[in-house]
């Protein structure tokens, strides 16, 4: 019987349709000197012994907060169990763009990503903590700091993406990758610039990133 019940529980786990555990917690900032806010999507069933999971970082887009992708794509519940995978939500302010401000101290989010938030999630979860294992994306306004804050750190970040971020923009970077021979998957589809695209790209970023992931296994 004692065999059976770690089991019994898995079952009923499933049945009442438990999913990936979400958490806001607060990490705090020394370059910005206040707490930032922080959505957390894991996988809710029991790590075995020595299993870490890769990171994905998503950002939220202008006017945003860190309650952004969770509300727009609660479907990452779902695919953090499936996959093993840990997402992070971090705030970026309302129009940061995720840099650090050369004219106001109290704009650093590039800092807070790289030198902060990083180290931080690394040594309070089950991370594998490469850069080979971790992904940065974002919407909009975060579509623009994951691609900046991938190529700044590509000692941090293995694989980056954006979503909805100036088409035309978009058409030329593509363009100069081609013309680099840089690996990248390139796509555009129809909709509009709010959640209902997001919600629906952010499933093939992943699965692009699932398979960079699984390269370095």
């Amino acid at each position: 019987m004692k065999r059976l019940f770690p089991f019994l529980i898995l079952l009923l786990s499933f049945a009442f349709g438990v999913c990936a555990q979400t958490d806001t917690i607060g990490v705090h900032s020394t370059a910005m000197n206040k707490d930032i806010k922080c959505v957390l999507i894991h996988p809710s069933h029991a790590a075995a012994p020595g299993t870490r999971w890769p990171v994905i970082y998503l950002l939220h887009g202008y006017g945003g907060s860190y309650a952004q992708w969770p509300e727009t794509a609660p479907q990452l519940q779902q695919e953090a169990d499936e996959w093993g995978i840990l997402f992070v939500c971090p705030d970026g302010g309302l129009g940061s763009w995720y840099f650090d401000s050369p004219v106001d101290p109290s704009i650093c989010y590039e800092t807070f990503i790289t030198k902060e938030l990083i180290p931080y999630i690394d040594s309070h979860y089950l991370t594998i903590a490469d850069r080979q294992h971790r992904a940065i994306t974002g919407l909009s306004m975060g579509g623009h700091g994951g691609l900046y804050l991938g190529i700044r750190h590509q000692d941090l970040f293995g694989a980056a993406g954006a979503t909805s971020f100036f088409l035309q923009v978009n058409r030329d970077l593509h363009l100069k990758l081609l013309e680099k021979k840089i690996d990248h998957d390139y796509t555009e589809r129809p909709g509009g610039h709010n959640g209902a695209y997001w919600s629906n790209s952010i499933d093939y970023q992943i699965l692009f990133f699932r398979k960079y992931f699984r390269k370095a296994v």
